[in-house]
Order: structure tokens, then C-alpha cells, then sequence
């Protein structure tokens, strides 16, 4: 890794940004990622240990729709507060994405409900803003410089989720 990215960057890598980079927590300890893809590696690592720790107290169907629904809920609350700290956890730009599966996933397994479908449609919805503030508005011009339109980010936020849901529950 650091053969293959560090020389095409340019830029002088310490040796302890090489090794928080060799695990999935270089995010949470404050140093720069080596290569632009391990932006994820912190928001799953964040997920698998709320997934560890909801599997250790049990998971059931009323757990889930409500974490589902709480999850995003919280989070965008989080971020329109600035509690840095609680939307360094819950990371609401993505919680409505991982929430929405979720609830995908109760649809697939349980079936069809209006309860269900209106959670999905919730996810939708806090997906939706989450993006354009976040990264319609926000980092994606800032990393790309394109100014990309909020209805376009909305548009494709839907059609992703539509599509997922399809694959998902078909």
C-alpha cells in the first residue's frame, strides 16, 4: 500500500499515518487516510460494533423498526445541534442508508406491512436530506469542485434506494 499510493501522492507519509492506515480506525484517531476509499472503513466499523452490541442484547423485529427509525432520527438531530461528538457515532449523512437496509431486510423476511414500508419511506426521506446538506452541499464540491444540484443529489438518493429495494424485496 504504501509502495503503490504514497508515490503517486507526492506528499511526505509518517510512518504512524502508514500504520493507523493499516487498520479501520485511522479516521477516529485523527490522522489522514493514505487513499481516498478508506473513507468508509470508520462509518462500518462504527456499524459492526452497534451491530455486535444490538446482537448481544437481542435482536428482534420491534428492536430493529425501532432502532431504524431512532438511528437517523437522532443523528440528523445531532447534526443540526452540532454535537460532534454523538454525529461522530451515529454518522447521520449514512445512518438512513444502513437504517433503510435494515428495514429492507425486515420486508424480505417478514414481509410486506405499512408499518414497514413507511420506515423505508422515513429512511427515503432522512437519506434524502442527509445527502444534500451533506454532500450535495458539502463535500462533494468541496473534493470534486462540481457544484452538483440538491434535486439532482435527491433524484439520485431515490433511484438508489428504489433500486435496492427492488433487487431486495423481489
Amino acid at each position: 500500500l504504501f509502495v503503490v499510493v504514497a508515490p503517486g501522492q507526492f506528499k511526505v507519509i509518517s510512518v504512524p499515518q502508514v500504520l493507523a492506515n493499516l487498520t479501520m480506525i485511522q479516521q477516529g484517531l485523527g490522522v489522514p487516510h493514505l487513499d481516498g476509499v478508506y473513507w468508509t472503513l470508520w462509518i462500518e466499523l462504527l456499524f459492526y460494533v452497534m451491530i455486535g452490541a444490538f446482537i448481544k442484547i437481542g435482536m428482534t423485529e420491534g428492536r430493529i423498526m425501532a432502532f431504524a427509525f431512532l438511528w437517523p432520527t437522532i443523528g440528523a438531530i445531532a447534526a443540526t445541534a452540532n454535537a460532534e461528538f454523538i454525529v461522530s457515532i451515529l454518522n447521520p449523512t449514512y445512518a438512513p442508508f444502513f437504517a433503510g437496509g435494515m428495514v429492507l431486510f425486515l420486508i424480505h423476511k417478514y414481509g410486506h406491512s405499512t408499518l414497514r414500508w413507511s420506515l423505508f419511506a422515513f429512511n427515503v426521506c432522512v437519506g434524502v436530506q442527509q445527502c444534500v446538506k451533506q454532500l450535495v452541499s458539502g463535500s462533494i464540491p468541496r473534493n470534486t469542485g462540481v457544484d452538483t444540484s440538491p434535486t439532482w443529489g435527491a433524484i439520485v438518493v431515490i433511484c438508489i434506494f428504489t433500486l435496492v429495494a427492488l433487487v431486495t424485496v423481489t
